[in-house]
């Protein structure tokens, strides 16, 4: 995803990029660790203005990303939409070596700018920032979710160790039998000691 500066005309440039999710690393990550999955490329419709050595990048980006709600862990797939806005300037030459270019990048960074060296600029970072900050902060697959109404039965048939059957979505109805491991689950959290509860089950 590259800008060639020599290509911006006075009344500016318009650009439309389409990659997948995987060209960016850090969303490639995420998909590995599951976090979530893109199931469209990302679309990214830019208009690129050159003012003196600052060159603006302002657009828009969609895509649709599958997640799992927060509330009941069900994958669910929601549109992806975020606004662009970047400006890029030349790296000051002569500094590159020098404390002083670290000082000149934290007032960039403060003001919103981005560096670039050469004629071109790479607006994939730009562009995987940005959908990183569009991602839900809490997922939800609908503000009507009632996460579990049900968590399966456990039951094991193992001699000498006891059990827990969890019946209903607030685990009211907790029993203890004399055939169940010592490892149970108890409100989606495991239990490994259940001696507690051996001499007297909650009702």
């Amino acid at each position: 995803m590259y800008l060639r500066i020599e290509q911006i005309k006075e009344d500016g440039l318009a650009l439309e990029f389409e990659e997948k999710s995987e060209v960016f690393p850090v969303l490639s990550e995420m998909i590995k660790q599951g976090e979530c999955k893109f199931i469209a490329p990302i679309r990214t419709a830019l208009r690129a203005i050159r003012i003196d050595d600052m060159i603006e990048i302002k657009g828009k980006i969609t895509t649709l990303v599958r997640l799992p709600c927060g509330r009941c862990l069900k994958d669910y797939e929601t549109p992806l939409k975020s606004r662009i806005d970047l400006t890029y300037v030349h790296r000051i030459p002569g500094l590159q070596e020098d404390e002083e270019q670290d000082e000149v990048e934290i007032s960039a960074a403060e003001m919103g700018l981005v560096y670039f060296e050469g004629e071109d600029i790479n607006l994939q970072d730009g562009v995987q920032e940005q959908v990183i900050m569009a991602l839900p902060v809490k997922t939800l697959c609908s503000e009507n979710c009632k996460g579990f109404h049900k968590i399966p039965q456990r039951i094991s048939t193992s001699p000498n160790v006891h059990s827990i059957q969890i019946l209903d979505a607030e685990w009211k109805k907790l029993k203890l039998s004399s055939a169940v491991p010592c490892t149970a689950v108890s409100k989606g959290v495991i239990i490994n000691d259940l001696s507690a509860y051996a001499e007297s089950p909650m009702k």
